[in-house]
C-alpha cells in the first residue's frame, strides 16, 4: 500500500506543505471526500438546470405569449381604426344606398376593434403602460363613432355641408386620439419585447456556461474518482461509477442541447418572424391610411393639398425610390433573389443562409421603406405558393406598385372635371381599377403576414417544447447520480472499516 494511504503520523521533517496537508491523506478519506463532492455537484447541477429551465420558460412566455401577441393586437387595432376611416370616406363618396359593401365593412371593423380591445384588456402584463392607451382607445372610439354616424345620417339626407363637417370631426378624433393611443399601446409592448429578448440572450448564455462549468466539474470528478479507484484497488472498472459518469454526461449534453435549441427558437420568434410581422403590420396600417387619404382627396376638395400630402407620406413609408429605381426594377430584383435562394437551398444551404446570400448578391439599392425592411428578412420558403414567403413578398411589392400607379388616373380624371368618373374609378373593384388593385395588394400582404404569424407560433411552441420535462429530469438525474456514486464507493470505503 502507498505510504500516503497509512494513518501513521509523519515526522516533522517529512511533513507536506501546508496546502497539501489540508487534503485527505488516506484512501477512505479521499473516497468519502469524492463522494461528498459528487453529491454537492449533483445537487448544484440540479439547481443550475432548474434555474435555467425557469429562465427559459419565462423568456418564451414573455416573448411568445405576452409581448408579441399583444404587439400584434395593438397593430391590428390601429389597422381596423385606419380601415374605419377608409370605409367611411368611401361610403360618403358614393351615392346613398349604393355603397353597401363599405357600410358592412365599417361595421365589421368596428366589431373587430371591440374584440381586440377585450383581448388586449385580458392580457395586460405591464400595468399602466398598456392600461392607459386601452382606456384612451375606448373613450375616443365612442366619440369617433358618434361623429361618423352623424356624417352617415347627413349623407343619407343629402346634406353635404353637414357631411363634411362631421367627417372632419371624426377624422380629427381618429388622427389626434385613436391612432396615437394605438401606437402608444404598441410601443409599450414592443419595448418590453425588445428588452426581454436582449435580456434573454444574455441570461441564456450565462446559464449555458454555468451548466457547462458545473456539469463539467461533476463529470470530471466522476472520471477522476473512477481512475483513482481503478488504480488503488487493481480493478478495471467500477460499474456504478461508470454508469453515474455516463448518466451525467448524457444529461449534461441533453440539457445544453435544449438550451441552445431554445435560444435558436427565441431568435426565430423575435428576429425571423416577429420583426417581419411588426414591419408588415406597420405596412398594412400605413397602406390603409394612404387609401383613405386618396378617397379624402375626392371627398374634401378644400383640404385637397393636405390629403395628397398625407397620401404621399404614407405610400413613401411603405416604399420610396431614389437613383432611378422603380417598382418594376425592384420586383425583378426580388424575383432574381427568390430564384437564387431556391438554387442555394437545392445545393444544401438552410433558408437563412440562402436568403442572406441572395440578398448580398442582389441588394435592393435605391429602395427604402417598410416593405424593403420586410423583403430583407425573407426566411420561410414553402412548396405551397400561399405559404411561400419569397412568392408572397414579391407579389406584395408588385401589387403595391400597381395600386400606386393607378392613383395618377384618379387625380387626372378629377382635375379634368370628371368627378363622377373619378369617384367610380377610385371605388371600383373591377380588374385594373383602383380599389381592385388595393385589395389585391392587401390580399398578398395578408398572406405574407399570416405565414410569419404562423411561424412565430411554431417557434414559440418549439421553445416551450425544448424545456418540457427538464424540471422533472434535473432532480431525478441528480438523485440517480448521487445514488450511483454512493453504491459505487460504499463497498470500497467499507473495506477499511473491517
Amino acid at each position: 500500500m502507498n505510504f500516503l494511504d497509512l494513518d501513521y503520523p509523519l515526522h516533522k521533517s517529512n511533513r507536506l506543505p501546508a496546502r497539501l496537508s489540508m487534503l485527505p491523506q488516506t484512501t477512505p478519506a479521499r473516497l468519502k471526500t469524492a463522494l461528498g463532492a459528487s453529491w454537492a455537484l449533483a445537487g448544484a447541477l440540479c439547481v443550475v438546470v432548474l434555474l435555467g429551465w425557469a429562465q427559459h420558460e419565462r423568456a418564451a412566455k414573455t416573448l411568445g405569449v405576452d409581448a408579441a401577441p399583444s404587439v400584434v393586437a395593438a397593430h391590428k387595432i390601429r389597422i381596423h381604426i385606419e380601415t374605419l376611416d377608409a370605409d367611411l370616406a368611401n361610403e360618403l363618396l358614393g351615392r346613398p344606398g349604393e355603397t353597401a359593401e363599405y357600410v358592412a365593412d365599417f361595421d365589421k371593423n368596428r366589431v373587430e376593434i371591440g374584440k381586440q380591445i377585450v383581448a388586449a384588456s385580458k392580457n395586460i402584463t405591464y400595468g399602466d403602460a398598456e392600461l392607459i392607451p386601452i382606456q384612451k382607445i375606448e373613450d375616443s372610439l365612442g366619440r369617433y363613432l358618434m361623429a361618423a354616424q352623424a356624417a352617415r345620417d347627413a349623407h343619407a339626407r343629402g346634406d353635404q355641408a353637414i357631411v363634411l363637417g362631421e367627417y372632419r370631426r371624426s377624422y380629427a378624433l381618429l388622427e389626434e386620439e385613436l391612432v396615437p393611443a394605438a401606437k402608444e399601446l404598441n410601443a409599450a409592448n414592443d419595448g418590453v419585447l425588445q428588452a426581454t429578448y436582449e435580456t434573454q440572450k444574455s441570461a441564456s448564455l450565462r446559464m449555458l456556461l454555468l451548466t457547462l462549468v458545473v456539469g463539467g466539474a461533476l463529470a470530471l470528478l466522476l472520471v477522476a474518482t473512477q481512475v483513482y479507484v481503478t488504480r488503488s484497488f487493481r480493478r478495471r472498472l467500477n460499474p456504478a461509477l461508470a454508469l453515474a459518469t455516463v448518466v451525467s454526461a448524457v444529461f449534461i449534453g441533453y440539457t445544453l442541447s435544449r438550451f441552445i435549441s431554445h435560444s435558436h427558437n427565441m431568435k426565430g420568434v423575435k428576429q425571423d418572424s416577429y420583426d417581419s410581422v411588426a414591419a408588415l403590420l406597420d405596412a398594412q396600417a400605413d397602406a390603409y391610411e394612404a387609401n383613405a387619404a386618396e378617397s379624402r382627396w375626392l371627398l374634401d376638395p378644400q383640404s385637397r393639398a393636405e390629403h395628397e400630402r398625407i397620401y404621399r407620406e404614407y405610400t413613401t413609408k411603405l416604399v420610396s425610390f431614389s437613383g432611378g429605381q422603380t417598382f418594376e426594377k425592384t420586383y425583378a430584383i426580388a424575383r432574381r433573389r427568390n430564384s437564387l435562394m431556391a438554387d442555394r437551398m437545392k445545393q444544401g444551404d438552410d433558408p437563412v443562409t440562402a436568403g442572406l446570400y441572395a440578398r448580398t448578391e442582389h441588394p435592393l439599392s435605391g429602395m427604402d421603406g417598410v416593405i424593403k425592411k420586410a423583403l430583407d428578412n425573407i426566411t420561410f420558403p414553402d412548396a405551397d405558393p400561399l405559404k411561400d414567403e419569397p412568392t408572397q413578398s414579391a407579389e406584395t411589392l408588385r401589387t403595391f406598385g400597381v395600386f400606386c400607379g393607378l392613383d395618377a388616373r384618379i387625380r387626372e380624371l378629377e382635375l379634368a372635371g370628371r368627378h363622377a368618373e373619378s369617384v367610380r374609378f377610385c371605388l371600383s373593384m373591377k380588374e385594373g381599377e383602383s380599389n381592385w388593385a388595393f385589395f389585391k395588394f392587401d390580399e398578398s400582404l395578408g398572406n405574407w403576414l399570416k405565414l410569419n404569424e404562423e411561424w412565430m407560433r411554431r417557434y414559440t411552441e418549439a421553445a416551450f417544447a425544448d424545456m418540457a420535462g427538464l424540471q422533472y429530469a434535473a432532480p431525478i438525474v441528480s438523485v440517480l447520480v448521487a445514488a450511483l456514486a454512493f453504491f459505487g464507493l460504499r463497498s470500497r470505503i467499507r473495506e477499511y472499516s473491517i
